[in-house]
């Protein structure tokens, strides 16, 4: 896939994996992320071997997933060249609010990742405009497609305020 969709030239994958299983509030703990990012990390580092491609993981899970950890690891893309492909993986809770007025959105709305510490006293989402930068930075550094794969959910039951400091006081 990587090899025909990012270049015959590609001589490194530089990958940033990130999985959440164990988000601090219990009743937003996952089961899956972890394996699919595992699952995943090993389909890459084979593929990657089979075709004599340098693969330079780096792998963030459950707590080493904060919203600074995930910002600042996508440092691990400096090293990339003209010639490497970079990706993005995320499996973990995903959101969507109403944008306030100033963003003037379509839709009305921003979508997010939940990062492992978005849902504490003074946590964040990762807003998409935010990955958008991050990706379209680490992206300048290389010829090829910067890929991205989401495996977020959200169901549309959004927590209250008043809700998620009633769950973060357990």
């Amino acid at each position: 896939f990587f090899k025909s969709e990012c270049n015959s030239t590609m001589t490194t994958l530089h990958a940033l994996l990130v999985g959440i299983n164990a988000y601090p509030i219990q009743n937003h703990v996952l089961k899956g992320c972890l394996n699919d990012l595992q699952l995943l990390h090993d389909y890459l580092e084979y593929y990657c071997r089979s075709l004599g491609i340098q693969f330079r993981p780096l792998v963030l899970e459950d707590n080493k997933a904060r919203r600074e950890d995930i910002i600042q690891a996508f440092k691990h893309f400096e090293a990339a060249r003209a010639e490497d492909c970079c990706l993005f993986q995320f499996s973990g809770h995903g959101a969507r609010v109403r944008a306030p007025a100033e963003f003037q959105e379509p839709d009305h709305h921003i979508e997010s990742l939940v990062c492992w510490d978005s849902r504490l006293p003074d946590g964040r989402d990762l807003l998409d405009k935010e990955l958008s930068y991050l990706i379209w930075e680490a992206a300048q550094r290389t010829k090829l497609p910067f890929v991205s794969i989401m495996d977020c959910c959200h169901s549309g039951d959004m927590r209250t305020a008043e809700q998620v400091k009633k769950d973060t006081q357990l």
